[in-house]
């Protein structure tokens, strides 16, 4: 199995253009990112300046890297590091481009190092290194030289928010289904996904544990990419998504666990994950849509008797206080005993209709597809950079089909909710 493991990670270096984090002696006195481990189980993370000073951040396991890198927020910062790329007349294409146009242009980057500083220190330390190496370019006598130096500069200030890009895309495949699967079957979905690697020649070794090992790493991408390979090494941590935030956690235990301890507006996912649960089945559920709806309409009836005065009740449904919480208690545990799957939508509403309201009793069973067949994952099995926000542009739609044809805005989250095939995260699909 970790032949099968390290044959896959090898063959994604070599599709991406990575090469094989190499074994360094602790001792060199050399710059860089470099990871340390004996058994694999835990890593410690050096960042070695150009200018010798060393931070170091020890005790953490590689389940755990994953987790925090992936929940990073990049995406304002990103969003400014793109929109240098559309709309500054560096990156116009000309013949000649002026240098003053770089001047220009690195006034404006000035606070993206300290930006990123306050978002992660491992991605930070990439980003000052490489801006360093970017900025101290020469001039080669080439016409568009100071385009080609800014571009030098955004791919050092961007490189982990593409990094996290690529890591998300692989967890969507390996993880995001998988919580109560074994690793191989985690391995297994990254190997469907990607199978031409599978046929790449495999150069790196594997990893020799039982003693303390150094290994450096050339970008963001390579250290998390390292990570990924040493967690399928061991078994103690799972990696699950959380269905109310939609990001990745590790579960406490071994039961199956569905929500998260994050704490987002003042509500955990663990308190709120199951109420958005069952308002999510109700609207896909056309039998809980009209349970709700009798429940709603049984309470209103209830509270229109008991304000009434007795001579007036005569013309209500008697539906007194007492009547109510018998209907409701019945109602709540036939409603049980449908979700169990111990009677069939027709008998729930059956034993519901206590005045016999209901015009029929047989509903549509509506299901969402199968995540591994929506258009998002093939999107991502097709390309590792799979990136939703330059993926879908909004546009209008006249469909002259339709009689009294109108125009349609179609955004992008619209488009990438399609694609996603209403799978989500329950506060997004909720929060209004």
């Amino acid at each position: 199995m970790e032949e099968w493991f390290s044959r896959f990670f090898q063959d994604l270096q070599l599709q991406l253009g990575l090469r094989d984090p190499k074994l360094t002696a602790p001792e060199k006195n050399i710059s860089g990112i470099f990871l340390e481990t004996d058994t694999g189980e835990n890593i410690d993370i050096l960042l070695v300046g150009k200018d010798g000073c060393v931070e170091e951040l020890r005790g953490r396991t590689p389940a755990e890297e994953l987790v925090r890198f992936t929940s990073l927020d990049f995406a304002e910062y990103h969003a400014v590091i793109q929109r240098l790329w559309t709309e500054h007349p560096l990156f116009l294409e000309r013949m000649d481009v002026p240098y003053s146009d770089y001047e220009d242009f690195e006034k404006q980057i000035g606070d993206l190092p300290d930006w990123i500083m306050k978002i992660d220190t491992i991605s930070a330390f990439y980003a000052a290194e490489h801006l360093q190496d970017a900025m101290a370019m020469q001039d080669n006598g080439s016409p568009i030289f100071p385009s080609e130096k800014g571009a030098a500069v955004l791919c050092a200030l961007d490189e982990p928010c593409r990094a996290q890009l690529r890591i998300r895309n692989l967890l969507e495949i390996g993880f995001a289904d998988y919580e109560r699967a074994a690793q191989w079957e985690r391995y297994g979905a990254l190997e469907e996904a990607y199978p031409a690697l599978m046929h790449q020649f495999f150069p790196c070794r594997p990893m020799p544990f039982g003693h303390r090992l150094r290994y450096t790493v050339e970008s963001t991408f390579e250290l998390y990419l390292l990570e990924l390979q040493l967690y399928f090494r061991q078994k103690k941590k799972r990696i699950a998504r959380c269905e109310c935030c939609w990001q990745y956690f590790i579960p406490k235990t071994s039961a199956e666990t569905h929500y998260c301890d994050r704490v987002i507006d003042g509500l955990s996912c663990k308190a709120l994950g199951p109420k958005l649960k069952g308002k999510d089945g109700a609207a896909l559920d056309e039998a809980l849509r009209i349970y709700n709806a009798l429940r709603h309409r049984m309470e209103e009836r209830r509270n229109r008797y008991e304000d009434a005065p007795p001579d007036q009740r005569e013309r209500l449904k008697p539906v007194s206080d007492t009547r109510y919480q018998e209907w409701i208690r019945a109602a709540v545990k036939v409603r049980g005993q449908y979700l169990k799957g111990k009677i069939s939508a027709s008998d729930f509403l059956r034993g519901i209709d206590t005045f016999g309201e209901l015009e029929t009793y047989e509903v549509e069973q509506v299901s969402l597809p199968e995540p591994d067949s929506t258009a998002w994952r093939q999107h991502i099995k097709g390309n590792l950079d799979f990136d939703p926000a330059t993926n879908y542009k909004g546009f209008m739609l006249l469909d002259l089909r339709e009689e009294n044809a109108e125009w349609k805005v179609w955004t992008p989250e619209e488009q990438a909710d399609i694609d996603r095939g209403g799978h989500g995260s329950l506060r997004e699909k909720y929060k209004k």
